[in-house]
């Protein structure tokens, strides 16, 4: 006589059972605290959308670098603007031997298939792994990790017959957690300027005034825009720089250090090279630059309470060898032209 067919064995669920769903975002924490990489946070950040918004969180994020002061580079996208292509993602040569570093590299949509395969897009600055380009008038902030992408229209023109040479001379990508974000795009005609601003849920770009007086007829547009300390630099001229105050919206400018400026307009010198940034301290930037062939100095830049000017001072400086100035004269003109993707930056940073 035939065995019975065997019946599936019922399963039940216990309903009180602690599953990765019923964690709470304390345990999270908790989880990917443990992780033994900046490399490995990535990775484990992309497995769901609440994992992330727990990971970009600016209290975790902090906790995270104490134990990981210096997460690795994922890689580099190169913008040359003369080629009329996208910008290309160049990978770091660790990404070939850390596991997690790969599988990041793998998630993500850094060959950038995602916008419509048109070469027109242009890349204008990269800020807390998320990309700023332009195409036209139209704006678009894109996250290669979660291929999430938002499109932003300018603000039109609201002049009823504004200048011929009314341009957008740069744009900037700042500040924001998850997928907040804030854009600062600037607006030059002739010897006029002014700020413009959008805050990711609003439903339209803030104006400022027009701003007379400022000499920016030696910059080059798009100009690249260097953020740091609540403040945006651009390259003026051989001399000084552009600053923009995001807090009041305030134009000024402001000298460069005395051993790069040119004080002749005669003289046959390489442009300078430096690079301008956060320091560990929140609310403070520094400027880094070689001055000869072997000296790096490193500059904070100083406020005036009284009058209101800023000053670059020097803050320290050390000789280094002869074969590291190469690198290091590299790192500084790279700041100028790339957009580096750290692992910490794919998920977020303060």
């Amino acid at each position: 006589m035939a065995a019975p067919p065997s019946q599936p064995m019922e399963t039940s669920i216990d309903a009180d059972a602690t599953t990765v769903d019923s964690l709470k975002d304390d345990n999270i924490e908790d989880i990917l605290l443990q992780l033994p990489s900046p490399a490995s946070l990535a990775r484990a950040a992309s497995s769901s959308r609440r994992w992330r918004r727990v990971a970009t969180s600016p209290d975790f994020l902090r906790r995270f670098r104490e134990r990981h002061p210096s997460p690795p580079v994922l890689g580099l996208f190169v913008s040359q603007t003369d080629l009329g292509q996208l910008p290309i993602f160049h990978p770091s040569s660790s990404v070939r031997s850390d596991p997690d570093l790969a599988a990041a590299a793998r998630g993500g949509d850094f060959l950038l298939t995602r916008l419509e395969h048109d070469q027109a897009w242009r890349l204008r600055d990269c800020h807390n792994g998320r990309l700023l380009l332009c195409r036209g008038d139209s704006l678009s902030i894109y996250d290669p990790v979660s291929h999430r992408h938002v499109a932003v229209r300018r603000p039109w023109k609201d002049e009823p017959c504004p200048a011929s040479g009314t341009e957008y001379m740069s744009d900037c990508l700042l500040g924001g957690h998850g997928e907040s974000f804030r854009l600062v795009t600037v607006q030059r005609d002739g010897p006029r300027l002014r700020a413009m601003e959008y805050r990711s849920g609003s439903p339209d770009w803030r104006c400022h005034p027009w701003v007379d007086g400022v000499a920016v007829a030696t910059l080059s547009t798009p100009a690249m825009p260097s953020p740091a300390a609540g403040l945006i630099f651009w390259r003026r001229d051989q001399n000084s720089s552009l600053l923009l105050d995001t807090s009041t919206m305030a134009f000024s400018t402001v000298p460069l250090p005395a051993p790069l400026q040119v004080l002749s307009t005669q003289s046959i010198r390489p442009r300078q090279v430096y690079g301008i940034g956060d320091t560990k301290k929140a609310g403070e930037c520094c400027l880094a630059t070689i001055v000869g062939r072997t000296i790096l100095q490193v500059w904070l830049l100083n406020k005036d309470d009284a009058g209101g000017n800023m000053s670059w001072e020097l803050e320290k400086q050390t000789e280094i060898s002869f074969a590291s100035i190469w690198w290091l004269r590299d790192k500084l003109l790279c700041t100028l032209w790339v957009a580096s993707i750290h692992t910490l930056s794919l998920i977020s940073r303060t």
